[in-house]
C-alpha cells in the first residue's frame, strides 16, 4: 500500500449505516476503512469498507472497474476468499464495498520478515488454502446457476491474506475477468503485476483458470526460494523470461525442498497450460500430499502462531488505529470484536514510533512499484533492439502492445 494519510477532517464518518472507525490502508485506486456495523438485532461487528479514491470519481473506467469487483466478488462464496457483504454509494457519490475485516497480514508483508527461505511445510499449508479459494472463485456461478468463468488475473503475495485465525483468504478481484464483467481492457494495457503473469497472460492470450494456477505457482516458488522468480532491470527482460524461459526446478535452487513438493510447484509452472495442474483444487491436493510426506500438515493453530510471530506488528497497527479513534468502544470490546486472544494483549501495549494508521506494504514480494491497476506497458521496448532472435522478440512484443 502507498500514499500519505489524508487530513482527518476530510475523512468520512459514515458509509450508510456503517460508522467509520479508522482508515487503515490505501492503494493506487482505493482506500480501506475499518467500520462498525450494527445489525437489526443490535449485534455489532467490525467490517472493512473499500472506497474508490475521490480523485477517480470522474473517471468512468475506474468506477466501472470498482463496481465490477463488487459484482464479481459478491458471487464468490468461500472460506478462503474475502467475503463481500454489501455495496453502496456514499453521500458524495463514491461507490464503496463492504467486506469482512481480515485481521492478519498479506504474504508480501510476512515474506519481508521471515528469514528466507520459508519452511516448506508452512508454504504448502498456506498455499493449499489459497488454491482452495482460487478453485471456489473459478467455480462461482451467478444467481441463475450459470458459470461465471472467473479468472483472478492478479494472484500475488499482496493479495493472499493470512489471518490470525489461521485461515488464508484470497483478496482483490479488482482486475478479475468474468462473463459478467463490463469493463474492457484497452489495447496495450495489461492489468495485474507483470512478475506474476502466466506466459499466456503476458502475451495477451485468452485466459482460463490455469493462468491463476501458474501465478500461484510463482508465489510458491518465491516463498520457497526466498527471492523473486522473474527478475529484470527492464520490463522487456522480465517479459522475455516469462514467455521464453523454463523455470528452474525449485529443489535445484533450494536443495532442502522435498522432491514431492518441488514437483507439485513445478507442475503449476509449466509454460504449456495443458501440462499444468488442470485446476487449483488439483494444485491444493498436490501441495497437501507433498506436505504430509514431511510430517503433520501445519494446522490453523500453527499458522496462527506463525502470523503472530512474523506479522504481529501488522495486527498491532490495525488495533492501535482503531483504539486511537474516538469510537466509544472499550479496549476489551474492540479486541473481542476483532477476535483477538487475551494472551496477545501485551503486544499492543508496547510503545511504538509508528503513529500512522495507514498500512503500507513495500516488501520485495508483490512490491509497491507493481501495484497500480491498470498497469500500462510501454508502447515500445525499453531496451535497444538488437539483431537476430532478440530483435524478432522485441518487434513482436512491440506489435502486441500496440507500438
Amino acid at each position: 500500500m502507498s500514499g500519505p494519510a489524508t487530513d482527518p477532517i476530510s475523512e468520512p464518518t459514515h458509509f450508510g449505516r456503517y460508522e467509520v472507525v479508522a482508515r487503515v490502508a490505501e492503494g493506487g485506486m482505493a482506500e480501506v476503512f475499518a467500520a462498525r456495523a450494527t445489525d437489526p438485532a443490535g449485534l455489532e461487528r467490525l467490517v472493512a469498507i473499500k472506497r474508490l479514491l475521490p480523485h477517480l470519481v470522474d473517471e468512468p473506467r475506474f468506477v466501472e472497474m470498482f463496481l465490477d469487483e463488487a459484482r464479481i466478488a459478491a458471487n464468490i462464496h468461500s472460506p478462503h476468499c474475502v467475503e463481500t457483504l454489501d455495496l453502496g454509494r456514499a453521500d458524495d457519490g463514491l461507490p464503496y464495498l463492504v467486506m469482512e475485516l481480515v485481521v492478519g497480514a498479506p504474504l508480501s508483508r510476512l515474506a519481508s520478515r521471515v528469514n528466507a527461505p520459508w519452511p516448506p511445510a508452512m508454504v504448502a499449508a498456506l498455499l493449499a488454502q489459497a488454491a482452495e479459494g482460487l478453485h471456489d472463485a473459478h467455480e462461482a456461478r451467478d444467481a441463475r446457476g450459470e458459470p461465471l468463468h472467473i479468472v483472478h488475473r492478479d494472484v500475488s503475495p499482496q493479495n493472499v491474506l493470512v489471518g490470525v485465525d489461521g485461515r488464508v483468504r484470497l483478496a482483490d478481484f479488482g482486475v478479475a475477468r468474468a462473463v459478467m464483467r463490463i469493463t474492457k481492457t484497452k489495447t496495450g494495457q495489461v492489468k495485474g503485476k507483470l512478475g506474476y503473469f502466466s506466459p499466456e497472460q503476458a502475451m495477451g492470450h485468452e485466459l482460463d483458470r490455469r493462468s491463476d494456477v501458474f501465478s500461484l505457482g510463482v508465489v510458491a516458488w518465491e516463498l520457497l526460494a526466498g527471492r523473486r522468480l522473474f527478475r529484470g532491470k527492464q520490463l522487456l527482460e522480465v517479459y522475455t523470461k516469462i514467455v521464453r524461459e523454463d523455470v528452474a526446478p525449485i529443489d535445484q535452487v533450494v536443495p532442502h525442498v522435498p522432491r514431492a513438493l518441488a514437483e507439485a510447484v513445478m507442475d503449476a509452472l509449466r509454460r504449456d497450460p495443458d501440462a499444468r495442474h488442470p485446476d487449483a483444487a488439483s494444485f491444493a491436493d498436490a501441495l497437501r500430499a507433498a506436505a504430509r510426506e514431511m510430517g503433520p500438515l501445519p494446522d490453523t493453530d500453527a499458522i496462527a502462531a506463525f502470523v503472530w510471530q512474523h506479522g504481529g506488528e501488522e495486527v498491532g497497527t490495525l488495533v492501535r488505529a482503531i483504539e486511537r479513534a474516538d469510537t466509544g468502544l472499550s479496549r476489551e470490546r474492540t479486541r473481542a470484536m476483532l477476535q483477538l486472544p487475551r494472551d496477545r494483549d501485551a503486544l499492543f501495549d508496547v510503545p511504538t514510533d509508528e503513529q500512522a494508521t495507514v498500512i503500507r506494504d513495500r516488501s520485495e514480494f508483490g512490491s509497491d512499484s507493481e501495484t497500480r491497476t491498470p498497469f500500462v506497458m510501454p508502447p515500445t521496448p525499453p531496451a535497444p533492439v538488437r539483431s537476430g532472435v532478440f530483435a524478432k522478440i522485441s518487434a513482436w512484443f512491440a506489435r502486441l502492445l500496440g507500438g
